[in-house]
């Protein structure tokens, strides 16, 4: 009996030794696929901003076509310089418009006088040019 009882013993502890090294091949497997599925998580995490990202700078980059192309234009030419140089033709007819509260601290009496100093008129470009390439070169 003794004999007959020692190879199923061996048998039995082969049998749970064989579990415990499939239990831990499971674990690990179980670990590996959890850690790869939280970097594919992550990747699409990142893939989406970059996608958003991707999608803003192609619409920046649509706006500054347009504007190129708008800029070209004689309105767009026009709008900056009025708008942004304070430039105006000369047919064009400009209105000042007066704060009321600078007009009472007046008693109600404007002047067409600027307040500050006058600075002279800028010559036109051509004249600066001119005068750049025509000066003497003698002196400093």
């Amino acid at each position: 009996m003794a004999r007959s009882s020692l190879p199923s013993r061996q048998m039995r502890a082969l049998r749970q030794t064989a579990l415990l090294i499939a239990i831990l091949v499971l674990m690990l497997f179980a670990y590996k696929y959890a850690r790869g599925m939280e970097r594919i998580r992550a990747s699409r995490a990142e893939l989406t901003h970059i996608d958003e990202a991707v999608e803003e700078t192609r619409q920046e980059r649509e706006a500054i076509q347009q504007a190129a192309i708008d800029a070209d234009s004689p309105a767009a030419v026009e709008r900056v310089a009025k708008e942004e140089l304070g430039w105006v033709r000369a047919d064009d007819k400009v209105y000042i418009v007066v704060d009321e509260s600078e007009t009472a601290q007046d008693g109600g009496v404007t002047s067409a006088r600027p307040t500050g100093p006058v600075a002279e008129p800028t010559p036109p470009p051509w004249q600066q040019w001119w005068a750049l390439l025509v000066q003497d070169t003698d002196t400093p």
